[in-house]
């Protein structure tokens, strides 16, 4: 909301997102389709054994499992972080946090590794071998990378070649 609220103070022209915004004086440029936002575990966590979790990749888990783990969370001032938040929150617990981050691929990475559990972009999960990912109550989060702009911004050549550029190479480049 940070973004939102300097695109409509005309402190910045252009914001990179991760959702599209609910706001009618904004635009957007979607660079990513939506994905499902899961919880992604190394498959070499000891759980995974415990409770046969590699059977259920993919599919929809109790949060609650996990209480006692130390997680990667985005930092505060983002989408994610909100979203998780709620994850959080519906499953009536507050995370043990082995560190704050903005980059989903380090997130993403360390989760890979087996030092944490994180919350990362089903897309980034599927093309992994060494993540196993679920999906947590409540259902219906996603998110997606866009380009945000006050509505009504017209844009030079420049610019438009930028984001044209952007948006191409996101949408060839989806690991």
């Amino acid at each position: 909301r940070i973004l939102e609220k300097a695109l409509l103070d005309g402190e910045i022209d252009m914001a990179w997102s991760g959702r599209i915004p609910n706001n009618p004086l904004i635009d957007y440029r979607l660079t990513r389709e939506p994905t499902a936002l899961t919880l992604a575990m190394s498959k070499k966590h000891p759980l995974v054994a415990e409770y046969d979790l590699e059977r259920k990749n993919g599919m929809l888990i109790d949060l609650r499992l996990f209480k006692d783990e130390l997680f990667i969370i985005m930092n505060r001032d983002s989408f994610i972080r909100s979203v998780t938040d709620e994850y959080f929150k519906f499953a009536g617990f507050k995370p043990r946090v082995l560190m704050e981050c903005s980059l989903m691929s380090m997130a993403s990475h360390f989760a890979a590794e087996g030092l944490a559990l994180a919350f990362v972009p089903e897309s980034q999960t599927a093309v992994n071998d060494r993540i196993l990912r679920f999906h947590v109550k409540p259902l219906g989060h996603s998110i997606s990378t866009t380009i945000l702009f006050r509505k009504g911004t017209i844009f030079t050549d420049v610019e438009k070649e930028l984001m044209d550029r952007i948006i191409a190479h996101e949408f060839t480049n989806r690991s």
